[in-house]
């Protein structure tokens, strides 16, 4: 028993002949039990066997069985030809029995009956032919028990039980009926065979939906979360663990209300309330506290879970973070706002500067033509200086309003960097304590209006200068990004910018410097805009600030044209 129950069917799985395997490791675990007992009883109740005769042959059979059980276990280790293997176990099977019935009293035996049961088997297994072979080789053996019985019993001194009597003539009808067995048997097996591989192809296509279904619910952007009427936890995809920051092992199959806190919970309430309800909601806004701790608009849609008979077991709830919808929006309304300010500042410009000319003209032709001093040459070089300044407020107020034509090119980057840099050297902000560093090493070329890119840098590179107090540094670094883009850096050693004043920093007439007039980084983050790029500015109080400015290469613009 031991040796039968060692082999392990496990190994087989995933096999071609996984099945046929396992009904080998069966047929022999099987043999074993039966032939044993079988040997025990028959000898047992079998009348007219002495003790002696009877324990010689019923330890000659349990030999024998235990043999041929040992030789199939060490085959089936082997694992190799199943089907050879099939072969050798039914043909063994017959030679085992007509050894037995040879041995205890032939035609007359008890276990010439073993004859049906093997090649039932065989038919099951092997099919038709499988059947129909071992059922010749059965009734072979069972016509010629009286020949292997005078080999077998080649003791003058061993009488087998019941020789003595009159022995029962051989049976036609048994040779017959062990070959319809055998046919019988191998349309059984055949039949079986065909409806286990329809069953196999079946359970394959219900696995593959099933997994597809899986992995279309896991590669979701957006999160779904399933609860019975209970309130119990069905499904729950990665975006929705990612979202509500609740691993899936420690979800699922628990009532939400043990496994989600109180940020979740107008999501959960509003999920279960479908149920309560009867009513399914579709593009609703709520919001959830995400694992970081930040609030995070969510989009909830749900819609019910049918049984077979059409009644609701649940809710199925699909929600996705609106964070970034909601800064397009923002954005969208910041253009539109900023749009409307630039109509304006336009015409506000204009007119300023239709009465900013013939004051400035006059004061000239005053200064030529008069002669003063103190008090009033004092005033009047005020006068100048304010329309000067004036003048330049216009000027930088029309350049935000107006769209000026850009001219496209590949610009190679460092070149461009470098030249921005020897201008912000000349201005009259920089000092000699001030370290300006730039590595242009690997500087790839971006398509971009020269001129235009250069005034950004130049405008961010002076105010990075001018927010140094006293010995800093400013530093301009390119870094490559997946998906043939590339961003540029600007990263000052200043006081940094306070966090509230962050979201406004690119909005025109916002300024924090004095004498500023708010429109330099709105005029550079509208550039990059025309340009295809972004400006984004992070800031840590006390640490400096860095602004970055993305664009696309221009070897990809080139290859997408």
């Amino acid at each position: 028993m031991q040796a039968a129950s060692s082999v392990n069917e496990s190994r087989w799985e995933g096999t071609p002949d996984a099945e046929l395997w396992k009904m080998l490791a069966a047929l022999v675990r099987w043999r074993l039990v039966v032939g044993v007992g079988a040997l025990g009883l028959g000898l047992l109740l079998r009348p007219g066997v002495g003790e002696a005769t009877r324990s010689t042959l019923l330890g000659a059979g349990l030999l024998a069985l235990f043999a041929v059980t040992g030789l199939y276990v060490v085959l089936l280790r082997v694992r190799r030809g199943a089907t050879a293997q099939a072969w050798i176990q039914a043909f063994g099977d017959c030679a085992l029995v007509t050894v037995f019935a040879a041995a205890t009293g032939g035609a007359n035996s008890q276990f010439v009956l073993f004859y049906v049961v093997v090649v039932l088997w065989a038919g099951v297994v092997l099919e038709t032919t499988g059947g129909l072979a071992t059922a010749v080789v059965a009734s072979t053996g069972y016509l010629c028990l009286a020949e292997i019985a005078q080999i077998v019993l080649s003791d003058p001194g061993f009488t087998a039980p019941g020789r003595a009597s009159s022995p029962v003539p051989y049976s036609p009808s048994l040779v017959l009926f062990l070959v319809a067995l055998g046919a019988g048997g191998g349309s059984l097996g055949g039949r079986a065979r065909l409806d286990r591989q329809t069953l196999r192809q079946k359970s394959r296509e219900v696995e593959r939906v099933r997994l597809d279904t899986d992995r279309i619910l896991e590669n979701m952007s957006s999160g779904v979360l399933t609860l019975d009427s209970a309130g119990t936890v069905l499904h729950y995809n990665r975006s929705a663990e990612d979202l509500l920051g609740r691993p899936l092992a420690v979800v699922r199959g628990r009532l939400c209300t043990d496994v989600f806190g109180e940020g979740q919970r107008p999501l959960l309430d509003r999920i279960r309330g479908t149920f309560a309800n009867g009513q399914a909601v579709s593009r609703e806004e709520v919001w959830v506290k995400a694992p970081d701790g930040r609030p995070v608009p969510v989009g909830l849609s749900t819609s019910f879970l049918m049984d077979e008979d059409g009644s609701r077991r649940g809710v199925i709830a699909v929600f996705a973070d609106l964070s970034e919808f909601k800064a397009i929006e923002e954005r969208a309304r910041r253009s539109e706002t900023l749009a409307a300010i630039g109509q304006l500042s336009a015409g506000i410009a204009h007119e300023i500067r239709n009465c900013l000319n013939p004051i400035s003209g006059s004061v000239e032709f005053l200064q030529r033509e008069l002669t003063l001093d103190g008090e009033n040459a004092h005033l009047m070089g005020l006068i100048s200086h304010e329309c000067e300044r004036l003048n330049r407020f216009v000027t930088e107020l029309l350049d935000y309003a107006r769209e000026p034509r850009f001219h496209a090119e590949s610009a190679d980057l460092g070149e461009a960097i470098g030249d921005a840099m020897d201008l912000v050297r000349r201005h009259p902000a920089y000092r000699p304590d001030i370290a300006l560093e730039y590595d242009a090493a690997d500087a790839p070329h971006v398509n971009v209006d020269r001129e235009q890119f250069k005034r950004v840098l130049v405008n961010l590179l002076q105010n990075a200068i001018e927010a140094l107090e006293g010995p800093g540094r400013v530093a301009v670094r390119i870094l490559p990004l997946a998906g043939d883009r590339v961003q540029v850096t600007v990263t000052d050693t200043g006081p940094g910018i306070p966090a509230e004043y962050l979201p406004r920093i690119t909005e025109p007439f916002f300024t924090t410097k004095r004498g500023g007039t708010g429109l330099g980084l709105a005029i550079a983050a509208r550039i990059m805009e025309r340009l295809g790029g972004r400006l984004t500015v992070a800031s840590t109080p006390g640490a400096g600030t860095t602004f970055t400015l993305e664009l696309e290469r221009a070897e990809a613009l080139a290859h997408a044209a």
